[in-house]
């Protein structure tokens, strides 16, 4: 499990690291009835060489694990925003994609659908 420890709109750092790049960051709440969104995003990322990480806030850990489970189409990184500082940072509500492109530059995507193409947002 990965710790959010720095979020500013423009910039998110993790303790994995500083900075990230060419990453999907996905802010999940609880219950979202989201597999389908989720797993379309892993089988995007996963040819693109693109880190996603899954997101939840403290003592959701379970249900990342079991949306990760479920949405089979790739591999995640599981993030969880204990002291919650992403969630404010970005003004996320509901489902929150933030995209890091190879520059690290953020954009924020709110409630993206399945049919999300990834690559695009991601060119620099």
């Amino acid at each position: 499990m990965v710790k959010v420890i720095n979020a500013n709109p423009g910039q998110v750092w993790l303790v994995v690291g500083g900075p990230l790049t060419n990453a999907a960051l996905l802010m999940v709440p609880a219950s979202c009835g989201c597999a389908k969104t989720v797993g379309r995003l892993l089988a995007q990322a996963k040819p693109a060489g693109i880190t996603v990480y899954l997101i939840g806030k403290r003592g959701e850990a379970r249900y990342l694990t079991a949306l990760a489970h479920a949405a089979r189409a790739g591999s995640a990184v599981l993030a969880i925003d204990n002291e919650n500082v992403l969630y404010p940072a970005y003004h996320a509500a509901g489902l929150t994609l933030l995209l890091v492109n190879s520059e690290g530059t953020v954009v924020a995507v709110p409630r993206p659908r399945a049919s999300f193409r990834l690559q695009a947002w991601l060119r620099p």
